[in-house]
């Protein structure tokens, strides 16, 4: 359903149109002028600062994650070393011996329950297909979709593992390496570290933004493939690898597109052996500066509004404590080209930039109540005087222009897309959408039972009900002092909320 919102003004004209675009134009070039200046100079978010031992001494143990959020799960070690996890199970990732999809007669495939999954554990790394951990005594075990066999077990010809990846799974863990130290995942591949310092990995990378337009899978190995020997580290993100040796310097190998291998590749989209990317490196992070997840619990939609996810970008810390980032869209010395997109994207051309040698970064906690910076805001306001305070409280965004039939409407984006700011016709402020955390004024928070938005609000007249048969998915309006909270639930839990001065209609599908 899309859902709207009526508002006093009238329709504007093609020429209001047209002139709003023009102010619009200045507003967004003197905006990126007052951003580069509120932010500091290459800053990137992290979920917690606490956990990352920057300045310390390096231990491969400190970096051992026990508890672990991903987009589908959570996986955590108790302090008897017995690994729990749960969410979703359509790849029998949670271990139990079952599979949670149609063709076996589950309707739903979350697992609310903690479900444990193997003792002895001392370190666990998941993506959204499979999960691996590593027991006390240095056998690294998987469990979850056996992509390009990925997972030990034979890959069969009679179906696509991509588009299909439920068909072959292990449901209980499987062994996959024994003499492990420490290991980690991508979206798509395994690297492990092995006591003797060789580093093996395999899986596959692929890209929808090759550099040729042509060779969008590299790395593919359906069984351990050695990659490096002296390693005291090694970790990988969703398209690249990195190995620290025992004299400090850093390997990579991977997806190159943006240069998050952190040297030049020319027209290479992948590198695929291990080369040398920088020196005097104590530690290497790819896509996200994190080990364990700063929260004890998924919330009821599988999110972590925590997460702080640079797909394509790296991060380092030298052996002297400095920080430095390379890859997509990162700040210095930057190129800049063009690539054409591809697989499920529409095939057209997007220009970027990125840097693949490493610039100096700054890092900062992200923030836990960001939606109370929006109390200030007055309904009614211009997109001039939104702009002007969201520069001033160090908030960055962008402007949106939707068009729905005759109506064009105006959002502006902040940089954590958990809010959108709309304007109505008359170029004013009318909504704030909140798709995580809560509302601006603390009172209402995302997975909040609707017994607990009734105790504010309390209970809507029938009429306010817009989808009273569906057990599911549920969109409530309720009214406070001539203010609409369109309140959106998902098993009876808040899952949106968008806050307007105006009342809302229903429109069909």
């Amino acid at each position: 359903m899309v859902f709207g919102f009526v508002s006093c003004g009238s329709s504007p004209d093609n020429a209001k149109l047209q002139d709003t675009s023009l102010q619009l134009a200045d507003i967004k070039d003197e905006s990126a002028e007052s951003k580069e200046e509120a932010i500091a100079y290459s800053n990137y978010d992290v979920e917690k600062m606490e956990g990352l031992f920057l300045g310390d001494e390096f231990k491969l143990d400190h970096y051992y994650i026990s508890n672990h959020i991903s987009n589908t799960n959570h996986y955590y070690i108790d302090n008897t070393n017995v690994l729990w996890g749960y969410g979703r199970n359509d790849y029998g990732q949670l271990g139990n011996g079952l599979q949670y999809i149609p063709q076996n007669g589950y309707e739903n495939s979350w697992e609310d329950e903690p479900q444990k999954i193997a003792e002895n554990v001392i370190h666990v790394d998941s993506g959204d297909y499979f999960v691996i951990y590593l027991t006390k005594s240095g056998d690294l075990y998987g469990i979850g979709a056996n992509l390009n066999g990925i997972m030990g077990m034979d890959v069969s010809e009679k179906y696509d593992y991509v588009s299909i990846p439920t068909m072959t799974v292990a449901v209980e863990p499987v062994l996959l390496m024994s003499d492990v130290t420490y290991a980690r995942c991508g979206m798509r591949g395994i690297a492990a570290l092995k006591a003797d310092g060789s580093v093996w990995w395999w899986g596959e990378i692929r890209t929808t933004s090759s550099k040729t337009g042509d060779n969008t899978v590299g790395l593919s190995y359906s069984q351990p493939e050695k990659m490096i020997d002296n390693v005291i580290y090694v970790t990988c993100g969703n398209f690249s690898i990195g190995a620290i040796k025992e004299d400090g310097s850093l390997w990579t190998w991977g997806n190159n597109t943006f240069g998050s291998c952190g040297l030049d590749s020319g027209h290479k989209d992948f590198i695929d052996e291990p080369v040398m990317a920088a020196e005097d490196v104590k530690m290497v992070w790819f896509d996200e500066v994190k080990f364990d997840s700063s929260i004890s619990e998924m919330n009821e939609f599988g999110e972590n509004v925590y997460a702080c996810q640079y797909y394509y970008v790296t991060f380092i810390e030298k052996t002297d404590g400095t920080l430095a980032v390379c890859g997509y869209e990162v700040d210095g010395r930057t190129k800049n080209r063009t690539y054409p997109l591809l697989g499920d994207a529409v095939e057209n051309e997007e220009q970027v930039s990125y840097s693949d040698t490493f610039q100096p970064l700054s890092l900062s906690e992200k923030e836990r109540e960001p939606h109370l910076k929006f109390a200030a805001c007055e309904y009614g306001w211009s997109p001039e005087e939104v702009s002007l305070y969201l520069d001033k409280i160090r908030i960055v965004y962008k402007w949106e222009e939707s068009t729905e039939g005759d109506k064009t409407q105006l959002n502006i984006t902040v940089a954590d897309p958990s809010f959108i700011l709309s304007f109505n016709e008359d170029r004013e402020l009318a909504i704030f959408h909140y798709l995580a955390y809560g509302s601006r004024d603390g009172r209402l928070t995302i997975g909040m039972e609707r017994k607990e938005v009734e105790a504010i609000f309390g209970a809507p007249p029938e009429e306010e009900i817009t989808f009273p048969d569906n057990d599911t998915y549920l969109t409530v309006v309720y009214v406070e002092n001539n203010i609409y909270y369109n309140i959106n639930y998902y098993n009876g839990k808040v899952k949106g909320i968008s806050e307007s001065n105006t009342a809302y209609v229903r429109k069909e599908d």
